[in-house]
């Protein structure tokens, strides 16, 4: 288990108790939801104490990271809505070293040789590579299995 499981499972736990009594409401939370959330939320630190606002905020983060991970930037940034986003985003990821950009702020991708701590409070720190990136993706973006 790497420490982004870890700290996710670290965090699904205080989630959960956090619900008390109400168990039944945390199960009714979709697993994607929840990776969202915990993008958001512990991995970028956005404090909100507002679980449907960690998710939209989850949502947009990884909407913007899917973005630059396929290189559709200029084509994203069209519409006026998502290029608000994508700034705003991409300033997000910056301050968390996770994007380089030369001259353009638009033209951002990941930077795959730095390193970076999660908004954990975690000395542990992670190595960005093209692999990392990848894996990173695929276990936000976890599919429903009904």
């Amino acid at each position: 288990m790497n420490q982004i499981e870890k700290s996710y499972e670290e965090w699904l736990e205080t989630l959960k108790d956090s619900f008390g009594s109400h168990t039944q409401e945390f199960d009714k939370i979709s697993e994607q939801s929840k990776r969202l959330a915990f993008l958001s939320s512990t991995v970028f630190g956005l404090t909100t104490y507002d679980l449907d606002l960690d998710i939209e905020f989850g949502k947009d983060i990884f909407e913007v990271m899917k973005v630059i991970y396929e290189k559709r930037n200029f084509e994203y940034i069209k519409d006026m809505n998502n290029y608000k986003k994508y700034i705003l985003v991409c300033n997000l990821l910056d301050n968390n070293h996770w994007l380089e950009w030369g001259s353009s702020i638009r033209g951002a991708w990941f930077h795959t040789f730095g390193e970076i701590r999660l908004n954990d409070c975690s000395d542990e720190e992670i190595k960005l590579t093209e692999e990392f990136i990848k894996w990173f993706m695929e276990f936000i973006e976890v599919m429903e299995v009904n």
